[in-house]
């Protein structure tokens, strides 16, 4: 299935948004970047997707679009929102989950190996 990658993100310094960049970077992903700074559009499409306001903020899109693939998997209990693949999206994952989120949604050819 043909999925675009959207990155949710900030212009300000956050590890988990300099970690995201990278290895989209490194892997030659092609992704759209959205920033939510100054773009209240973009702050309320976090806010729905994930429940709070909170980036990195992955989405394995429809292609051409801005729209998950499938709506996320729900967090069980009120588990925190960072690191927990939901399906279409993932929040602040570390490198080991970017990359098997990655993998699971065909941007990469393998899991994380290291």
């Amino acid at each position: 299935v043909a999925k675009t990658l959207v990155l949710y993100g900030t212009s300000q310094y956050n590890p988990f948004m300099a970690l995201a960049r990278d290895v989209l970077r490194r892997y030659q992903i092609p992704f759209q970047e959205i920033c939510i700074d100054d773009n209240p559009d973009a702050v309320e499409c976090v806010r729905a997707l994930v429940g709070q306001v909170n980036v990195p903020t992955l989405v394995a899109a429809v292609p051409d679009s801005t729209e998950p693939i499938e709506p996320p998997h729900p967090l069980p209990g009120n588990q925190s929102v960072r690191r927990v693949d939901r399906g279409a999206l993932i929040t602040a994952p570390n490198n080991k989950q970017l990359e098997n989120w990655l993998f699971q949604h065909g941007f990469l050819p393998r899991p994380y190996k290291r």
